[in-house]
């Protein structure tokens, strides 16, 4: 059989990429109540340079919140009362934001600051999980403008401290069913007319406080999916950027949540382009601020690299070529131990020791990532199939090549006709004895065209740099 050959396109991005992230949210809330050895770990895996043992993630989402009174979220999954900054200046999400500050001195950062719900106080309901009946606002229209100084003088607050935040992010998730009281985290459904009076009050106080002087940016949009976000467009041309999360179907398991999305009309190949188009029109950046990969497609073990990691490397690149997206930033990489979902998992309650750390094979694809396309690049080339990936960043010479699981008895390995020539340093990414490990393979010297024989299920960094140190375990 003929090796396979990379059918590769080009894309020029319109603005460079800012790089790779995660949220705060929920695991920083909850895991930063004390002083930890394990958050120390944590922190140096996501945050910390290559050369410095981490993977170098330099996008971190704070979340501003809503819980001024935690005692009225007796369902709240672990950390997600989190209680706003301006009303307890120590809280346990804030000190790990601002160990990530000092950990990236002299390095790239983007902070943006985010609002998942309106304070209790401001809601009708005096939850800040969402209002007691679905799709209907929990805030009224009277008090948006005193929502929007809250999240003005939060940012504020955090410039003061030293947080390099450079956009305000102030709904999210905003069209969605879920948000009402009983939900297991902050929400607010918001309606288009609540929704435009916000985002005119927040022009106007960005103006008026200075912030947009500072650098501070609106971004806007925040939906689940692209269905919404392209029928949802109007209001974000008040913003200076269009946020948006990429989810897919196959992630839920609540069964008349997937019918409400029409069994998976929410994200297609026309929605992608149209969304794109508009904000190219309008000269916006267009970000990726939310994606988290778990649920029943995927295997129930996070260490599986066929699946895990193949997919994560997929859907990345496919947003970022689709979406012309400045940045990607996952969910939360850092979850529970208990599900499939997370690039790392540790326990939240009790006292977690770093020995009950599990790296998952999404943080090693992520990091994989974050080396092939570094915060600036502009041009690079891929081939996404439904079952392999090739991307190839000739500026810094730096290959990714992936592939799923799908295994028989007779066919392993396959044979891909190499993109590039060159001598590079090799990192497989694989499945061993049921754990994520990167193998430094040493140098491969290839020879465009000639076959090079790859194992189903890894995910491969080709680096021509020669001198990449292999990802910490």
């Amino acid at each position: 059989m003929a090796p396979a050959a990379a059918s590769l396109e080009q894309i020029t991005l319109p603005f460079a990429f800012e790089g790779f992230g995660t949220s705060l949210a929920w695991w920083a809330s909850q895991l930063g109540q004390a002083e930890s050895p394990v958050v120390d770990h944590l922190l140096q895996l996501l945050f910390a340079d290559p050369s410095a043992g981490g993977i170098g993630l330099n996008c971190t989402r704070y979340n501003i919140g809503g819980s001024t009174d935690p005692a009225r979220n007796a369902s709240f999954r672990p950390g997600a009362n989190v209680v706003p900054c301006l009303s307890s200046p120590d809280e346990p999400q804030l000190r790990i934001l601002e160990r990530i500050v000092k950990l990236r001195e002299g390095l790239p950062l983007h902070v943006e600051a985010f609002s998942n719900s309106p304070p209790q106080d401001l809601t009708i309901s005096g939850s800040s999980a969402g209002h007691q009946s679905r799709f209907t606002d929990n805030i009224k229209l009277e008090d948006v403008p005193r929502f929007a100084q809250f999240l003005v003088d939060s940012v504020a607050a955090l410039l003061e401290k030293g947080i390099p935040v450079s956009t305000l992010s102030p709904i999210n998730e905003p069209s969605e069913p879920v948000w009402i009281v009983g939900n297991n985290q902050e929400g607010c459904y918001w309606s288009g007319p609540a929704r435009k009076a916000l985002a005119t009050s927040l022009r106007t106080l960005l103006d008026s406080t200075g912030l947009k002087s500072r650098g501070v940016k609106l971004a806007l949009a925040e939906e689940n999916n692209l269905l919404n976000v392209a029928r949802k467009l109007d209001f974000t041309s008040d913003g200076d950027i269009i946020n948006v999360h990429t989810y897919t179907t196959d992630q839920f398991t609540d069964i008349s949540v997937v019918k409400l999305y029409a069994w998976g009309i929410q994200d297609t190949r026309l929605l992608r382009s149209y969304v794109r188009s508009t904000a190219q029109k309008r000269k916006q950046p267009l970000a990726v601020s939310e994606f988290g990969l778990g649920g029943p497609s995927l295997s129930s073990n996070i260490c599986d690299v066929g699946t895990h990691g193949f997919v994560l490397v997929r859907h990345a690149i496919h947003d970022i070529v689709s979406l012309n997206a400045i940045r990607w930033v996952y969910w939360q990489a850092v979850e529970d131990r208990g599900s499939n979902w997370g690039c790392i998992q540790v326990p939240f309650n009790g006292a977690p020791q770093s020995s009950d750390i599990l790296v998952g094979a999404q943080y090693h694809a992520l990091g994989m990532l974050v080396r092939a396309i570094p915060v600036g690049t502009r041009t690079f080339e891929y081939w996404c199939t439904t079952r392999r990936v090739v991307l190839i960043n000739r500026e810094f010479m730096r290959v990714v090549v992936a592939s799923d699981a799908s295994r028989t008895q007779r066919h392993l390995t396959w044979e891909l006709a190499s993109p590039v020539s060159g001598s590079f340093r090799v990192l497989r990414l694989e499945t061993v004895d049921g754990k994520a490990v990167v193998n430094d393979l040493g140098v491969r010297t290839v020879e465009e065209g000639r076959p090079v024989e790859i194992p189903k299920g890894v995910v491969e960094l080709w680096d021509g740099a020669t001198t990449t140190p292999a990802p910490a375990a």
